[in-house]
């Protein structure tokens, strides 16, 4: 399935079941979504898991010069707005899909919900949808009090931030602590002058010691 926002489009899947506790799972900065496949067989039914690749990983679209944490952040939160806090607690989405129809995206979901009206209106409501309208007739749900629906809206054109300068990037961030000071010198105690007595000539005798008997004759 497709999410789009910012003009790009963001590969994501969804796993397990929809009526349990829903798992958003992120990869790394050079990884992919399918690398939680096997967590993903782990989880089975006991968790409704989604998936998305981020910018310039997997199957999302690329954009250079936009790889860094903020973009990642903005995407993330983008999406977890369109496929969590869109949604009201009694609706339950079994499909997405997002396709071009002319020079616009079109989005369509399929689910059930309580009132399938309300939906439209919430979906018009979103930052990144426009022109929500019911596709086909609205049948009851498979839980009581549900309908069961086809929503197709258009998602908004939106403007890619132009590329930083590295330089300015750097510039935006708080400074650094300053280096440590560096540590005084360590002070060498002076050194006495010791005067030290030439070496006698080869053969010469010993000089007598100091205070001793002098030498005796040959």
């Amino acid at each position: 399935m497709r999410f789009h926002h910012q003009n790009m489009a963001f590969a994501w899947t969804r796993d397990g079941s929809s009526r349990a506790v829903a798992v958003l799972l992120l990869h790394g900065l050079s990884g992919i979504s399918s690398g939680y496949d096997e967590v993903v067989d782990d989880l089975g039914a006991s968790a409704d898991v989604f998936r998305l690749d981020l910018r310039g990983h997997g199957r999302s679209d690329h954009a250079p010069g936009t790889y860094s944490v903020p973009f990642y952040t903005e995407d993330v939160i983008a999406f977890i707005e369109e496929v969590s806090r869109l949604l009201p607690d009694n609706t339950w989405v079994n499909q997405m899909d997002v396709k071009t129809a002319g020079k616009n995206r079109e989005v369509q979901v399929t689910g059930e919900t309580a009132s399938a009206s309300k939906l439209i209106e919430i979906f018009e409501q979103s930052t990144v949808l426009q022109n929500a309208a019911p596709k086909g007739a609205v049948t009851r749900g498979s839980t009581p009090g549900t309908e069961r629906f086809m929503i197709v809206a258009e998602a908004r054109p939106r403007t890619v931030p132009p590329p930083r300068p590295l330089a300015e990037v750097a510039d935006s961030l708080p400074n650094a602590a300053p280096p440590p000071a560096p540590a005084p010198p360590v002070m060498q105690p002076p050194v006495a002058d010791v005067e030290v007595p030439a070496a006698p000539p080869k053969g010469a005798a010993p000089p007598p010691a100091k205070g001793g008997p002098p030498p005796k004759g040959r």
